[in-house]
């Protein structure tokens, strides 16, 4: 879960530095995080994603982490 935090912050970082003002920060955080959190596999399955939102799953590092730890976890196992 390393990998997911260190994620976070680099993107949260990444974010504030666009901004001078902690209140603009603060506004544009959430519509940026959003979709990447969405697109990423964890709250939606990436296959019902409709194709002209698919590009936003590859920019997210949500995705990255989540698909890592998935395979960590159930690479192997048979159902």
């Amino acid at each position: 879960n390393v990998l997911n935090i260190n994620a976070g912050q680099a993107l949260g970082v990444f974010i504030a530095s666009m901004f001078t003002d902690l209140r603009v920060t603060l506004v544009a955080a959430p519509p940026l995080i959003l979709p990447l959190m969405i697109f990423s596999g964890f709250f939606i399955n990436t296959e019902s994603i409709p194709p002209y939102f698919n590009w936003i799953k590859y920019l997210s590092p949500i995705k990255y982490t989540f698909e890592a730890l998935a395979d960590n976890e159930f690479k192997g196992l048979t159902f």
